[in-house]
């Protein structure tokens, strides 16, 4: 069995992502959320009313706002969103899920990079619902979803840019290497669980788009297969047939919902 930890380090580790495409600025991550409104979000902002759920730093809810719509961004945690410049008049942030439920009903949610960092099941069928019941009959929902099999899925790779890396190290070894990866729920069948999340929150899947990215032969090796399948451990992914061509290549999955 290969030394991991020194495979890594090494130069023969293929990157996570291209260097250019790790953004730190709030210039590059303003610009980094005009691309994910302008790919992700078939309709008009002007006008309508926009949920960024999960919001994070609050470059996409701004965003939207400055494309017309009146803008609600929710975190679960404080971030000091007054850092981000002069707010427009159209944008409201919020840790309170009262105030999100005051002012809906919502036509447009955006849920980015969101629900995979839920692990527990239960406590995504709660963001799910909690999504549907801010919205009306006419509303559409797009969310994010970066599988844990993808190369850059917990976000180490913003200060350690090596593919796949956590799922050769666990959590608690990259913790002491200096990285703090955001948690990932271990879904080794992403497609099906989330379709079967959607449907039971109440959601229809009205399109999917599956973003891939080519798998290097480096981590069709024995050794280093053998690796993924042990932390990856499920028995139909364990079963199933050329596995690192059909897992290993879905970085994200956008979808477009609305409600049953």
């Amino acid at each position: 069995m290969p030394d991991i930890a020194k495979l890594i380090a090494s130069n023969i580790w293929p990157k996570a992502v291209a260097d250019n495409l790790i953004v730190k600025t709030d210039e590059e991550k303003f610009f980094r959320a005009l691309s994910i409104i302008n790919t992700m979000i078939n309709d008009s902002l002007d006008s309508k009313k926009f949920l960024d759920f999960g919001c994070g730093e609050g470059h996409c809810a701004i965003t939207a706002a400055q494309k017309g719509a009146t803008t609600v961004g929710y975190d679960h945690a404080a971030h000091d969103w007054t850092t981000l410049g002069k707010m427009p008049n159209n944008c409201s942030f919020t840790t309170d899920v009262e105030f999100i439920v005051e002012n809906g009903p919502y036509d447009v949610v955006l849920a980015y990079d969101v629900i995979d960092h839920i692990v527990k099941i239960d406590k995504c069928q709660e963001a799910l619902k909690l999504i549907k019941s801010v919205i009306h009959d006419h509303s559409t929902v797009y969310v994010r979803c970066h599988p844990l099999t993808s190369r850059h899925a917990n976000h180490v790779y913003e200060t350690f840019n090596k593919a796949y890396a956590h799922l050769f190290i666990n959590d608690d070894e990259l913790i002491k290497m200096g990285h703090d990866p955001m948690p990932v729920a271990n879904i080794s069948r992403p497609l099906a669980t989330y379709e079967a999340l959607f449907k039971e929150a109440g959601f229809k899947i009205e399109d999917i788009d599956i973003v891939k990215t080519p798998v290097e032969d480096f981590f069709f090796d024995t050794d280093i297969s053998e690796l993924i399948r042990k932390r990856l451990s499920n028995s139909a992914f364990d079963a199933a047939e050329n596995w690192q061509r059909h897992v290993l290549p879905m970085q994200f999955i956008d979808y477009r919902l609305s409600i049953i």
